[in-house]
Formats: C-alpha cells, sequence, structure tokens
C-alpha cells in the first residue's frame, strides 16, 4: 500500500528540499516518480522473493 504513491512521494518532497533551485532539471516530476516508483518496487519484490526462498528452505529442511 505505502509502495504507491506514498513513498516516492515522501523520496521526491526530501530530494526537493535538498536541491537547488537554479538547477535546471533533465527529468520532468512525472519522469523522477516513475523511476523511483520502479525503484521502489524492484526491491519489494526483490524482497519478497528473498523471504519466499527463505521459508521455502525452512518448509523442506522439515
Amino acid at each position: 500500500m505505502f509502495l504507491f504513491p506514498i513513498l516516492p512521494m515522501l523520496w521526491e518532497l526530501r530530494a526537493q528540499s535538498k536541491r537547488s533551485r537554479s538547477k535546471e532539471r533533465i527529468l520532468t516530476w512525472s519522469d523522477r516518480l516513475r523511476l523511483r516508483t520502479l525503484v521502489i518496487n524492484f526491491v519489494a519484490i526483490a524482497a519478497l522473493l528473498a523471504w519466499q526462498r527463505e521459508q521455502r528452505e525452512k518448509v523442506r529442511s522439515l
């Protein structure tokens, strides 16, 4: 539930507060939001797959 849109938006707001206002940006706000959403979801899926593998190994050892 928090993977989209809450975490990417919080990430963007934090980055905006640190970013200099004078720099011209290459990516638009929506591009950055999409990329951050992809990164967050990729990390979440990788964590779920690692957890699933661990659980599967525990079941096999029983």
